[in-house]
């Protein structure tokens, strides 16, 4: 489930209580837009974070033949070191998803996998997929860290796909 920012900070204590308790239940949480909202780095402790999705307007800098921001570059040491996952979203080039892979990123979204699509679309890429990797796995060529294939996504989110 993806939350941002400013719906965390509005009411520290009771997105604590629910989140908590849908957690219980198996829901796993990731903080959208990672640093453009009221970033404090308290309720990534306080709060049962699971993945820190890395805002587009930060990803959107990475050119061929530059290095990895270091604010990027930190928020994805950050997250490691907190043992969160970390997300890029809006990659859009081969140069941004080498540089993030070499930044130890854990997944992306953007246009360089997928243009957005609606419901029916995404069902069908996702039953694509597990045909395609169930074929793979039986004549054993699917790298497991390798999921930059066009339409790969083992996200829940319809407009994107993981890197």
């Amino acid at each position: 489930l993806e939350i941002t920012e400013t719906a965390l900070i509005s009411d520290l204590d009771t997105a604590r209580t629910m989140l908590s308790t849908l957690r219980r239940l198996g829901v796993r949480f990731a903080i959208d837009d990672f640093g453009t909202g009221y970033s404090s780095l308290s309720y990534l402790q306080q709060l049962p974070i699971d993945i820190l999705k890395i805002d587009r307007s930060f990803i959107r800098h990475i050119r061929v033949g530059t290095r990895l921001p270091d604010i990027v570059q930190g928020i994805l040491d950050l997250a490691h070191t907190l043992h969160l996952e970390t997300i890029a979203e809006g990659i859009e080039s081969t140069a941004q998803l080498d540089q993030l892979r070499a930044g130890r990123c854990d997944a992306g979204q953007g246009f360089l996998f997928s243009r957005s699509v609606g419901a029916a679309s995404a069902e069908q890429m996702l039953r694509q997929q597990q045909t395609e990797h169930a074929t793979a796995a039986t004549v054993g060529l699917l790298d497991t860290r390798d999921r930059t294939r066009p339409g790969a996504s083992t996200g829940s989110s319809a407009t994107g796909s993981t890197a």
